[in-house]
């Protein structure tokens, strides 16, 4: 598995769980937060959409998310432990070199892998492929199903 995950999906998950916290079908979920993704809707996600999501997370703009920003911004979105524990899973993948920080660097990295075929650009498919393996990581490590 890849030391970092996309942070759409906690910017994401928010608008998409319901009181029955489930991520399957993995493939529907990751579709769901490609759409929240790609924010000029052109179906592709370039670096300055995945700009945007770290800056929102980056709320001291020091370059850097902390795990205390992160959690402020999980908390402020949900307060069901369940879908807590997940979040928190998704940002110890989040930190590759475990400093409790997650950096540009990290997400410069995420989207080299989510991008495939090196054309600079995540596709749809590129997206769906990758996100589905990581929620699929992430749901049998939280529940071992």
């Amino acid at each position: 598995m890849s030391p970092v995950i996309y942070a759409a999906i906690a910017l994401c998950f928010p608008a998409l769980i319901s009181a029955q916290f489930t991520l399957k079908p993995y493939n529907n979920t990751a579709n769901i937060l490609f759409r929240f993704s790609d924010l000029n809707a052109d179906g592709f996600i370039d670096r300055s959409e995945l700009e945007t999501f770290f800056t929102d997370f980056d709320t001291n703009g020091d370059g850097r998310v902390s795990f205390q920003e992160y959690s402020s911004y999980v908390h402020n979105n949900q307060n069901d432990p369940e879908i807590n524990a997940f979040y928190h899973t998704l940002y110890d993948v989040y930190d590759a070199n475990n400093d409790r920080h997650v950096d540009h660097d990290d997400f410069v990295l995420l989207f080299d892998l989510m991008d495939f075929n090196g054309d600079k650009e995540v596709s749809r498919a590129e997206f769906v492929h990758y996100m589905t393996i990581i929620l699929e990581t992430v749901d049998h490590n939280l529940h071992g199903n």
